[in-house]
């Protein structure tokens, strides 16, 4: 067969035509793109169009503020120190001088730099790049845009000189907190003119570009001086600084500005909340376009319930609810303290309807920036998961402190805010009295790791493993690593209105340019929010709590406000479901709750962490360090007050409870075991609860089984048999009738005829155990940090007494308490007349010598 020699020799030619094809297409392609993209490059021009005012309207559509530019003082070059100058180009560009607008070399260094270090440390986009684009292209991140940004460099740096370059970006830049500009930002930050600033000072400046809002030291004083050391690593690393003169810089503290005025909003109303928007869109649309974009910002806010937000707030210091106190500035913050912050939220769609993020216009908002101790109020968390596994209202648990000997010494936890531990006592009660050794119980009975799981279901950002450690009781008390801020305890509450988890909370509805196109609109908020089919909505979802099981806790937390320690925050015609909260040596208190679908919380707290206990003297009321002695403390108690004031008056809208599930079924129970009430029952209480054949908790329990307040071998109702499909709840066989008999003082023992002294005993028949009323003082005990825990033991006379320990006046039994039984055999040292008269006046009780080492106290 003879081979076509053409054929061989055809193949690469063919190869080479196709790729000359291509070749030439693709550069017609770019050649095309090209003229495109340079032909929409804006007029280059010496001055840009004069910045228009950002609107922002309340819900009614009402003005509630302005953004624009405001804060800027013009610096000549030759009045910027050299330092200030050499420190951006440092951290920005920095073969600026060298440059003609772009730097190739600049690009790839910052790549390397980039991925060496895992993040963003320098940035490929020169200063006169970053200066094109904030004259005239705005933020937009496209190749198109980054041809455009080349290109008008490149003009920029053939009309002007390096200083005129360097002279209209340190004036124009944006530098954080309102300020534009190195002289603003440096009036703002230091005092000070730019022309004054030092090394520190000029680095801390050039560290701000990157992120103004995140590293300004009025938002983040860490991230401020982390941004700041690493400018002054590279100054030194290119020789405009000394490495002593960077270290020595390095070790200054990052100043704490004073707060900025509201008047940088325009308004003198609801500062924080314009704040909180402010910052939105900044992170959304950057910084030019928010103070010069001429936008039109519709937000959620309810302008007459933020007035009366305002008011509240303001009212309860001016009224004296709260001692006002005039302080030394904290971190550059206000002199008035304590702090407060007021959210009102929507929990159906998700709007803020009001928010107060403190008592001045400083630029902390303590409303979602502030991170605290929530106290009790993280209480219903824990009783939610405890009824998700099995619990409900009427379960029992013990009012009695955990302890432990360490070093021969009875060391006790928690205790109580009011010193009085009551015995068993129902979830119910336990959680309207807040009592914090019932809490702490529940949360050792159902597992830490379990409650802490349960938590994440309810929104909260900023809770740690460390958070659901083992053993990390302190949780059941609002004890969280981090804390929470007041915006999420909101939210979080709004869960046990129906048991859905809401709409994240939201502030913006819609945002337009100045011609009317829609930028964004939040979804569906224009709609009617009562719509039904928002109950599908997928931020709704999925239910954090069974329904069943979200009555329960709107019961319970209804009961917390009529029958416990919120009934400062009740409303005349309005039911109202909420819990309070103080944190441990009364740094924070709280009270957070609702009405309808109106969720509210009240925080009041020292911006320091400055336990708010006061003693008075003449010039008013100060600080005391000492937390036994003191005039006045804030705590829950008042924030109840200024909520129950707020919310009184605004209108609060009325919105039915939902529904009773048809999974709940009622019963009556014994409050002492929690099961149903026997014919001995001295008491028999109504209570709720989840039909266990419903399926919608878990059956049977997986929590390990409780420590039994009764005797071995009595069987509780999450024992196996406890549930059954004829009898939803076991009746109690832990009462026979009642009987008495009188009881020698000095022995314990039966009294007989010949005992002087004796008192009589109530008791049940059977067990013996020995009932009410009964009152012991707690004493020769320490809580964990060595402080005195004092109290007292108390019982009513339908509640059977522990037995304690007589050297403490604590329960004997460390896994759980016991009862304290009657004998049943008389004083055999008083079993006959004595020898000799007796005077009752002044013989003394124990007058008797007998073995009372066996006496059960």
């Amino acid at each position: 067969m003879v081979r076509n020699r053409y054929a061989v020799l055809s193949t690469p030619a063919a190869i080479a035509a196709a790729v000359g094809v291509l070749f030439v297409t693709a550069a017609i392609g770019v050649t095309v793109w090209g003229l495109n993209v340079v032909a929409e490059i804006p007029e280059f021009r010496d001055d840009h169009a004069a910045a228009e005012t950002t609107l922002l309207y309340d819900a009614e559509d009402g003005v509630l503020g302005r953004l624009f530019v405001q804060d800027r003082v013009w610096k000549a070059f030759d009045d910027i120190p050299e330092i200030v100058a050499n420190a951006f180009i440092a951290v920005e560009d920095r073969n600026f001088r060298r440059h003609r607008g772009v730097d190739l070399r600049g690009i790839g260094r910052a790549f390397v730099q980039n991925i060496l270090h895992s993040r963003i440390v320098e940035g490929g986009s020169t200063i006169t790049q970053q200066l094109a684009r904030h004259l005239f292209l705005g933020r937009e991140q496209t190749l198109a845009r980054k041809v455009q940004e080349v290109y008008l460099a490149r003009r920029i740096e053939q009309s002007h000189s390096k200083a005129e370059i360097l002279e209209r970006y340190l004036n124009e830049i944006y530098l954080g907190s309102g300020a534009y500009g190195v002289e603003a930002a440096s009036q703002l930050y230091f005092g000070k003119s730019v022309s004054e600033v030092g090394l520190a000072e000029a680095a801390l400046l050039a560290a701000l570009p990157r992120s103004p809002e995140f590293y300004s030291p009025v938002n983040n004083p860490v991230g401020a001086r982390s941004r700041r050391d690493l400018v002054l690593g590279l100054m030194a690393e290119q020789g405009y600084a000394t490495p002593d003169a960077a270290a020595e810089a390095a070790e200054s503290a990052v100043p704490t500005p004073s707060p900025r005025t509201v008047s940088a909003l325009g308004e003198d109303r609801a500062h924080h909340f314009i704040k909180h928007v402010r910052d939105a869109l900044i992170d959304e649309y950057g910084s030019e376009k928010v103070f010069t974009g001429g936008l039109r910002v519709y937000t959620t806010l309810d302008p007459d319930k933020q007035t009366e937000a305002e008011n509240a707030i303001d009212d309860a210091f001016t009224r004296a609810v709260i001692p006002d106190i005039e302080v030394e500035e904290i971190d550059g913050r206000p002199t008035e303290q304590p702090q407060a912050a007021l959210v009102s939220l929507n929990a159906k769609t998700g709007e803020i309807l009001a928010m107060v993020g403190g008592r001045s216009t400083d630029s902390f908002n303590r409303a979602t920036q502030a991170t605290r101790q929530p106290g009790s109020a993280f209480k219903p968390f824990v009783y939610a998961t405890a009824i998700m596994n099995g619990r409900y209202p009427g379960t029992v648990v013990a009012d009695a402190p955990l302890v432990e000997s360490i070093d021969d010494r009875a060391v006790a936890w928690p205790r109580n805010y009011d010193n009085v531990y009551r015995g068993p006592v129902t979830y119910r009660e336990a959680l309207a009295m807040s009592i914090n050794t019932a809490a702490v119980r529940v949360i050792d009975e159902t597992g830490v790791e379990r409650v802490a799981e349960h938590l994440l279901r309810y929104g909260f950002s900023t809770l740690t493993e460390r958070d659901g450690r083992e053993h990390h009781l302190a949780l059941a008390l609002g004890g969280v690593e981090r804390g929470v801020t007041p915006l999420e305890m909101t939210a979080a509450y709004g869960v046990f209105i129906d048991g859905k988890r809401g709409p994240e909370p939201f502030a913006i509805r819609k945002v337009e340019t100045a011609d009317g196109e829609v930028l964004y609109r939040h979804n569906d908020n224009d709609n009617d929010n009562d719509n039904d089919d928002n109950d599908n909505d997928d931020t709704a979802d999925p239910r954090i709590l069974p329904e069943a099981v979200a009555y329960i806790m709107d019961d319970m937390l209804a009961h917390a406000v009529t029958d416990g320690t919120g009934w400062r925050a009740a409303l005349e015609g309005h039911r109202v479901a909420g819990k309070t909260g103080t944190s441990d040596r009364n740094v924070d208190a709280w009270f957070v709750g609702y009405t309808g679908d109106l969720v509210t919380t009240v925080w009041f707290g020292e911006d320091d962490g400055t336990p708010m206990r006061y003693v008075y003297t003449d010039d008013g009321y100060e600080h005391t360090d000492d937390l036994l002695e003191f005039d006045f403390r804030v705590d829950s108690i008042h924030s109840s007050i200024v909520w129950g004031r707020y919310m009184e008056s605004i209108t609060v809208e009325e919105s039915d409870r939902i529904e009773r599930p048809a999974e709940i079924i009622e019963v009556e129970i014994d409050p002492v075991t929690g099961l149903a009430a026997s014919e001995h029952a001295p008491v028999v209480v109504p209570e709720i609860m989840v039909d266990p054949d419903a399926g919608v908790i878990k059956l049977p329990s997986p929590i390990p089984d409780e420590p039994s307040i009764l005797e071995p071998g009595f069987e509780t109702m999450l024992d196996g048999e406890a549930w059954s499909e004829s009898e939803p709840l076991r009746t109690e066989e832990f009462w026979a009738p009642i009987r008495s008999s009188e009881i020698d003082a000095s022995t314990g023992l039966l009294a007989t005829r010949w005992t002087v002294f004796r008192h009589e005993a109530r008791f049940i028949e059977g067990s013996r155990y020995k009932l009410g009323p009964a009152e012991y003082t707690v004493h020769n005990a320490k809580t964990p940090d060595d402080e005195p825990f004092e109290g007292v033991y108390r019982v009513d006379e339908n509640t059977p007494v522990y037995k304690l320990d007589p050297s403490t006046g604590l329960p004997r039994d460390p896994e759980g308490p016991a009862y304290r039984t009657v004998p049943a055999f008389p004083c055999l040292a008083h079993c006959c007349r004595p020898p000799f008269p007796i005077d009752r006046s002044v013989v003394r009780p124990n007058w008797c010598i007998t073995d009372t080492a066996n006496t059960d106290h």
